[in-house]
């Protein structure tokens, strides 16, 4: 249980945001009011700051909130993305094509990402709460500044990886979550040369590793 004054932070931090984003969607509907922003632009805009706003409250046991397929794309100057306190699941389709997109704030809630998300964005990392569970294929591809992935806290629902990652950085750095026992797949497609480093740390359940040969630094370790 949460003590009084840390929920009240809370609080003063979800009334913040909450007013922060219904500002924004004032100012999206002025700008397309004045043909300042597109149909596209302003829906997408719209349907995320509601969102927000309606996934602000941070009392416990609160029901966790869903971003439906398909519905937040091509924000090619969004470069921070802070997601809803109590998201849980992203549909299919979600983050694609946003370019300048360098920086995702995950929430403690999230639990899954489906396919085909956050692909051709400028993320930098992606570094999980211990609440995520599962994601599926065709997520994070074509993301060249992509130079680290941890899983590390989290506890995957399927005891088996098969999921594979492409075109990153130069430099990845890649951490499996907590009880995988089969490694089905390389994880790791090389953004241009077969020689570029690829730093792979696995947790102590890992039993057998398949189609491995990307692969240039491999860790075990039991953390």
């Amino acid at each position: 249980t949460l003590s009084s004054d840390v929920m009240a932070r809370r609080r003063e931090n979800a009334a913040f945001v909450k007013g922060l984003f219904g500002l924004m969607g004032e100012i999206a509907d002025q700008k397309h009011e004045n043909l300042e922003m597109t149909t596209t632009d302003y829906a997408q805009t719209k349907i995320l700051t509601e969102l927000v706003k309606s996934s602000s409250e941070v009392e416990a046991g609160d029901e966790g909130c869903i971003i439906p397929k398909g519905v937040i794309n091509n924000l090619v100057n969004l470069e921070t993305l802070i997601l809803p306190y109590r998201l849980k699941y992203i549909e299919s389709n979600n983050f694609n094509d946003c370019y300048s997109l360098s920086k995702v704030e995950w929430p403690n809630f999230i639990e899954e990402i489906e396919s085909n998300c956050f692909n051709s964005c400028g993320i930098e990392e992606v570094i999980m709460p211990s609440s995520f569970r599962y994601m599926e294929e065709k997520c994070f591809h074509k993301c060249s500044s992509l130079r680290k992935m941890d899983f590390s806290k989290c506890v995957w629902k399927k005891k088996y990886w098969d999921y594979v990652i492409y075109d990153c950085a130069p430099k990845f750095e890649f951490r499996f979550p907590q009880g995988i026992q089969v490694v089905e797949k390389q994880v790791y497609f090389p953004n241009k040369d077969e020689g570029q480093a690829f730093t792979c740390v696995f947790p102590p359940s890992v039993r057998s590793l398949q189609s491995c040969y990307h692969y240039s630094t491999l860790y075990f370790t039991s953390n």
